[in-house]
């Protein structure tokens, strides 16, 4: 049996022995936000790790409390200072481990300090030797050993770099890994300390706030190149696509900021300047972006590319454009340099969000001619999430009735604060959400609040909900349920609802005063989140919005706005849209101007969601020539688009653009004679 435990059972079992004997499975439950069924997966697997270190298992009784040994209790109760010890490394982890030691080495290693450091057998430091050897050679970089010099890594300094702030970020997430980095390192705390405060002087300077995920990183990060600066290991060469660093103000500020710790090399500092540059950053002052131009006005060409594309108007697009450009400043020079982003969330994104992200693809062609680089999805993928948390906001319904205050405590960065802070909002409609706050602001925060929603754990007073920023939708119902249970929501609301009972029983003759409170209640408690639910149920395909009644071939060519009207008349005819649509269509084109075209002669016209749509339609009308649009776009093929939400439609649009970006199709189209051509053509039977 292998003495192995997961950082998510090791912390339940840290949590159960700090409080024991008070505390029951159900407050484990709550404290974790897991099921009845994950906690007992992970107490099997405390009790199997325990076993393997030869300790006694840990029962639970029937009343919730558990039974937990002395022996058990005198090992891992308060263990601040021995749990490296008790808790065992997996393979990768002890890789990582060995990398450090190696990238850290001030003098002759040997097999005895790895297996010292691990606590592992010789026959098992060999294997994970193995293993760390193989890692590193596909990076072009080779563990050697000899007798003089012991173990050591050959390659260049440059990939000698990277990989360690890469291992340094990897033992940073394991339990404890501060405590391992500082062993081997060997840290000055009095240095260490300094580059915090620097670092937070520097952020003045730049006018941004690192994540505080961020902020931990670059301390060693800085640290250890520093180590390795001091023992004669210095940059040799960097890529060409470092160059362009020289003189930004980041460059300039991080030279002055090396000088401090006697270091006047320039490719030290044009390497360190790009760890600034890729960080994820909490807030950027958006008035004193640097080379803000150019940035915003491509960022606006991608919204603008955006809502063309998906046939959705933003009633705001100021807040979007501010998160677009704050994130894409690091995310713009980590394509740049070649870093890659770990801890991928395309495949949690993309089961949400998989339409959006095509879309979202397409519109983002401005910022890759602008860094001259494709977006890969893994980056791309956030600001699908920007994208996607805009479009819940705008769609979400109105509550005013706020039974509790919260704030959100994230270390992760603005784009994912903002996906957070929209996600919980739908999920809890009668909690205000005050603010999202880094761990930093959070203990400076001076608002009253009721609740703290955290995806770390922090030291408050106040109801405290860790968060999975990125859970699936069952994970997320769970989690609503608990919530909503732990700040006893329906109690706090009973008063409310019979306001609303005095006013409606009147209304009603076939239901008892009862009744009507636990159907309120539960249309209160989901507000509308059932109906939002069901009208995505059933993804609506093309075949399914664009049928052969909403499709004409047009003989005559004609005024604009009778172009409009004409396409639009199928969904007026079957009360998919109200004539107000329509009217705001016209109105839309006359007043903005907007540029609507998609294809080359082929345009969308659409209102907004509010504007008087019932139902998902798609209607189109091919012209046998070019009509003016209100001076300023020529269009032949003209689709009228309308939602009543902002997501309902996009599977079935997003299909419509795959044909309209087919050149080939679209000239079969314009020569068609009959609709059902036409059908046939766009593969609608």
């Amino acid at each position: 049996m292998s003495a192995y435990i997961d950082k998510r059972s090791y912390s339940i079992l840290q949590s159960i022995v700090n409080n024991y004997p008070t505390i029951t499975g159900k407050d484990i439950e709550k404290m974790y936000v897991i099921t009845r069924k994950q906690l007992s997966y992970s107490v099997k697997k405390i009790n199997d790790y325990l076993t393997a270190l030869g300790f006694d298992e840990i029962k639970r009784q029937n009343t919730g409390l558990f039974i937990v040994s002395e022996n058990v209790l005198e090992k891992f109760r308060s263990e601040e200072d021995n749990q490296k010890s008790t808790y065992i490394l997996s393979e990768k982890e002890r890789m990582y481990v060995i990398l450090l030691m190696l990238f850290a080495r001030t003098e002759e290693i040997s097999v005895n300090h790895f297996t010292y450091e691990l606590d592992v057998s010789k026959n098992t430091l060999l294997k994970d030797l193995k293993k760390a050897r193989t890692y590193l050679e596909e990076h072009n970089m080779y563990i050697l050993y000899t007798r003089k010099d012991g173990y050591f890594i050959s390659g260049s300094e440059y990939s000698k770099r990277k990989m360690m702030i890469e291992t340094i970020k990897n033992v940073l997430k394991m339990p404890k890994g501060e405590n391992i980095i500082f062993d081997i390192l060997k840290i000055n705390e009095d240095e260490f300390n300094n580059i915090h405060r620097n670092l937070e002087l520097l952020e003045i300077d730049l006018k941004i706030k690192f994540t505080d995920e961020r902020i931990k990183e670059l301390q060693y990060i800085i640290y250890s190149n520093l180590l390795r600066i001091r023992l004669g290991k210095t940059l040799n060469e960097l890529p060409d696509s470092f160059k362009h660093i020289s003189g930004t103000k980041e460059h300039l500020i991080l030279k002055s900021f090396l000088i401090l710790y006697g270091v006047d090399n320039e490719r030290e500092a044009l390497f360190l300047t790009s760890q600034i540059q890729i960080s994820r950053i909490y807030y950027l002052e958006f008035d004193d972006l640097y080379e803000k131009n150019d940035l915003i006005k491509i960022s606006e060409k991608v919204i603008e590319n955006f809502q063309i594309l998906s046939g959705i108007t933003f009633k705001d697009t100021n807040d979007l454009l501010q998160l677009l450009v704050q994130h894409c400043v690091p995310a713009f020079y980590r394509i740049k340099y070649n870093y890659h982003l770990e801890n991928s969330i395309l495949d949690l994104i993309l089961e949400e969000y998989i339409e959006l992200h095509h879309i979202v693809r397409k519109a983002v062609k401005p910022y890759e001619d602008f860094i001259k680089a494709k977006i890969n999805d893994e980056e791309l993928v956030y600001i699908t999430v920007l994208f996607g948390a805009s479009l819940s906001k705008e769609g979400m319904l109105k509550n005013v009735i706020y039974n509790k205050k919260a704030v959100i405590v994230c270390t992760n960065g603005v784009t994912v604060s903002n996906y957070m802070l929209i996600n919980l909002k739908k999920l809890f409609p009668q909690i205000e959400f005050l603010n999202c706050l880094s761990m930093r602001d959070f203990y400076s925060y001076d608002e009253e609040y009721d609740i703290v929603f955290s995806t770390v754990n922090v030291n408050t007073d106040k109801i405290l909900f860790l968060v999975e920023p990125f859970a699936d939708e069952n994970s997320k119902e769970i989690f609503r349920k608990r919530v909503l249970e732990e700040i006893n929501y329906r109690k706090i609301n009973d008063n409310r609802l019979d306001e609303f009972v005095n006013i409606l029983e009147n209304y009603s003759d076939s239901l008892s005063k009862e009744e009507l409170v636990e159907q309120l209640r539960g249309v209160y408690l989901n507000n509308g989140k059932e109906l939002e639910q069901n009208s995505n149920d059933n993804k609506l395909s093309l075949k399914d919005v664009l049928t052969i009644d909403n499709i004409k071939i047009s003989k005559f060519v004609m005024e604009w706005k009778r172009a409009i009207e004409i396409t639009a008349f199928p969904l007026l005819y079957s009360n998919k849209i109200y004539a107000r649509y329509v009217k705001r269509m016209i109105q839309i084109i006359e007043e903005e101007k907007p540029f609507i075209m998609i294809a080359d002669g082929v345009a969308v016209a659409h209102a907004g969601v509010d504007d008087g749509v019932s139902k998902v339609g798609i209607s189109l009308t091919i012209f046998p020539e070019k009509i003016c649009f209100n001076d300023y776009m020529n269009v032949d093929i003209l689709i009228v688009l309308a939602t009543p939400n902002t997501k309902a439609h996009l599977y079935a649009f997003g299909q419509l653009l795959e044909i309209l970006e087919d050149t080939k199709a679209m000239e079969k189209i314009r020569k068609c004679k009959d609709v059902e051509e036409v059908m046939k053509i766009m593969d609608l039977v």
